[in-house]
Order: C-alpha cells, then sequence, then structure tokens
C-alpha cells in the first residue's frame, strides 16, 4: 500500500473529500467511501472490455473492478508506471478502483463553497458529477460513486 501524508482541515458544516486530479482538473470522492489508495499493480485482464475497464484485482478476500477514468471521462490516456494510482471504493460489499494521475489531499468542503450544481448540470450533461465545489481558486468537480458503479455495472450486464 502507498503512504501518502494528507493534509485535513476541518471547518464546521463540511463534508470531507479525497482530492484527486485526471489531467488538469481536479475531482472529489467522499473521504468515507475510501477503503485504500495503492499502486497499479496485478491487474488481471478481461477479454471484450471497453477500454476503460482494465480488469479486476485482487484485494484481501474481495476483487475490485478496475477502471480508469481518464479514459472514461475522455481524457486523454496516459501510460501505467510504478507511479499510477488506484484509488480502491467500497459501496456496501462491492469494490472498485479508479485509476487516477495523482491524489492530492484530503479536504474538508464547506457547504457553502458548493457552487453552481443545477446550472452546471443543466450545461453540461455529466451524469457522474454529483456537484461542483470552488474552494478559493480551486474548482473540484464531485465524482457520484454510486451512480459511476451503477452505470459500469449496468454496461457490463448488456454486453
Amino acid at each position: 500500500m502507498i503512504n501518502y501524508k494528507l493534509t485535513k482541515t476541518k471547518p464546521s458544516k463540511s463534508e470531507d473529500f479525497v482530492i484527486f486530479s485526471l489531467g488538469n482538473e481536479e475531482y472529489a470522492i467522499d473521504v468515507l467511501k475510501v477503503l485504500e489508495i495503492c499502486r497499479y499493480e496485478n491487474i488481471a485482464t478481461i477479454a471484450n472490455m471497453p477500454s476503460h475497464i482494465k480488469g479486476i484485482k485482487k484485494l484481501a478476500d474481495k476483487m475490485a473492478l478496475i477502471l480508469d477514468l481518464r479514459l472514461l471521462f475522455n481524457i486523454q490516456p496516459i501510460n501505467y508506471d510504478d507511479h499510477t494510482i488506484i484509488i480502491v471504493i467500497k459501496l456496501a460489499e462491492r469494490l472498485l478502483g479508479l485509476i487516477v494521475s495523482e491524489v492530492k489531499e484530503v479536504l474538508a468542503i464547506p457547504a457553502t463553497d458548493f457552487r453552481f450544481e443545477n446550472d452546471f448540470q443543466a450545461l453540461v450533461h455529466n451524469y457522474f458529477i454529483q456537484k461542483v465545489a470552488r474552494v478559493n481558486e480551486r474548482l473540484f468537480f464531485i465524482i457520484d460513486i454510486e451512480k459511476l458503479y451503477n452505470h459500469e455495472i449496468l454496461h457490463l450486464v448488456e454486453q
């Protein structure tokens, strides 16, 4: 497992998120859904899958479906190396691994910093973005992990 020194600030009435990057943009996932952060290694590939589904990874006694969010979100792909990171998400008894460019920090985002939610979703019909937050000059796209997971499972069943 990779050990990160993650900074954490806690203003009142806030939610904690793991902040990561994909290309030049910053995204966030609810910290309570993150099981672990690990290197991209020992991935078993699955034949005839969409390009963003990289395979499965054994974690303890469970298997995690591994997705490359860059490919899913139509961002320029990268070559995987020793620095490639997977954020493992736990949803009930299911595991989902997300390949990201870089994990940056754990950040408490005040409720007052969630902005443009309705306007943003009306203009950009991105099914996986739950809301948008602006903290100082930084913009974070908050990913709806449940919708992402359910979309992937439905997509696999339809194939």
